[in-house]
């Protein structure tokens, strides 16, 4: 009876440890905290700025001599057509008229206009001849007014 008592002493202990509860090794490591995603930011669309309208001083005329027709004490006919400098893309987007004068013909000045176009080019109606009191007479050419259509 004493092994007997003995065995259920052994057996209480092995249940009542058995069914205490066994500590558990929690391991902490450290981390960095999950990164968030950043929502991407885009620049926001800026209002095109409108360019700066044109002013007579950012072009330049000239005349291109054509032709030249010489008819002694009699005079002359001079045929020209307009050349404009100007940045191509400096008026792209706005239309103009640009008013100019063709002077040293023999009746003097003479009003002609060429439009600006949106795409940086331009156009004028007709090459233009002018007559001359002499064939040394030279044509020149200026500005009067520039509008935007």
């Amino acid at each position: 009876m004493k092994k007997l008592l003995l065995v259920l002493a052994v057996v209480a202990t092995l249940l009542a440890a058995c069914a205490a509860p066994t500590p558990q090794i929690v391991v902490v490591t450290a981390t960095q905290p999950p990164a968030t995603a950043r929502p991407t930011v885009r620049p926001t669309a800026r209002p095109t700025a409108r360019p700066k309208p044109l002013v007579l001083s950012d072009l330049t005329l000239t005349l291109i001599v054509i032709e030249t027709q010489c008819f002694g004490s009699a005079g002359g006919l001079v045929t020209v057509q307009p050349e404009l400098g100007v940045d191509a893309y400096a008026h792209v987007g706005q239309e103009y008229l640009l008013i100019y004068e063709i002077r040293g013909g023999e009746y003097g000045a003479e009003t002609d206009s060429l439009e600006m176009h949106t795409n940086g080019t331009y156009s004028y109606t007709t090459e233009r001849t002018i007559s001359t009191t002499s064939c040394d007479d030279k044509l020149s050419v200026q500005m009067t007014g520039l509008y935007p259509q």
